[in-house]
């Protein structure tokens, strides 16, 4: 009964184990389940490369434009401090002004006036805006420039136009009440105390601007040299995309 029972046994499994057989089939299947799974697989890793590639592509674009847009960024901010300094030497030469020395540029026929040509600035952020807009500043890798960039645009621009309007502004007051003075008592207005404390707080408040058009001078050329470098690296990499 035992030997009957092995007997049947191996038969079995010589039957299943044969060519077409139950076993043969699951083997098969599986097989076709891992080269499914394998394509599948192969296929996500594809589109998924290539839609990093594109995404990558366009930081790069990004990248290129925001290196023109910092370049004229550049030029304005050393026109505007060039400007100011000119401006400040200017205003504060007539705080020094004496009754004789107005006497004798009166008589000379030099010219006297004050300098209150306001700050007109630009900032070149048409590519940032509309790569922020796009929602794709995540996509930038290196977050040093990232975070260099988001601070220029967001932080530092905001505060310097904000310095910018009020000294504007200080020029405009100072102006209205030159030109009301003046009319009334011709140069002599700038003798008076409450000119020459106009002018003051004029030059108070344009003082800083150089100071701060050389610091954002500075902030530009570091932001530029960490975005030469990875334009660089990814001039050297886009081959293994």
């Amino acid at each position: 009964m035992e030997d009957e029972i092995i007997k049947n046994t191996n038969q079995i499994w010589k039957k299943l184990r044969a060519e077409g057989g139950i076993f043969q089939k699951i083997r098969s299947i599986i097989g076709e389940i891992l080269v499914i799974g394998f394509a599948f697989s192969f296929s996500i890793w594809l589109n998924n490369r290539a839609e990093y590639k594109k995404e990558q592509e366009e930081v790069y674009d990004f990248m290129l434009l925001l290196e023109e847009e910092l370049e004229g960024d550049t030029s304005d901010l050393m026109r505007c401090k060039s400007e100011i300094e000119s401006a400040l030497e200017t205003n504060k030469f007539l705080i020094t002004l004496t009754a004789a020395s107005l006497d004798s540029m009166k008589k000379n026929k030099q010219p006297i006036g004050f300098n209150g040509i306001p700050i007109v600035r630009k900032t070149h952020r048409a590519g940032y805006e509309g790569f922020k807009t796009s929602g794709k500043l995540g996509n930038i890798e290196n977050k040093l420039l990232k975070r260099m960039i988001v601070k220029y645009y967001e932080v530092s621009i905001p505060s310097l136009l904000q310095a910018e309007e009020l000294y504007n502004q200080r020029c405009t007051k100072t102006i209205d009440l030159l030109l009301d003075r003046i009319s009334e008592v011709d140069k002599s207005a700038f003798l008076e105390k409450r000119v020459q404390m106009e002018l003051q707080f004029n030059i108070q408040m344009g003082s800083a601007l150089p100071i701060n058009y050389q610091n954002f001078i500075t902030k530009v050329s570091e932001m530029q040299s960490e975005l030469k470098k990875e334009i660089a690296k990814r001039n050297d990499q886009f081959w293994l995309f």
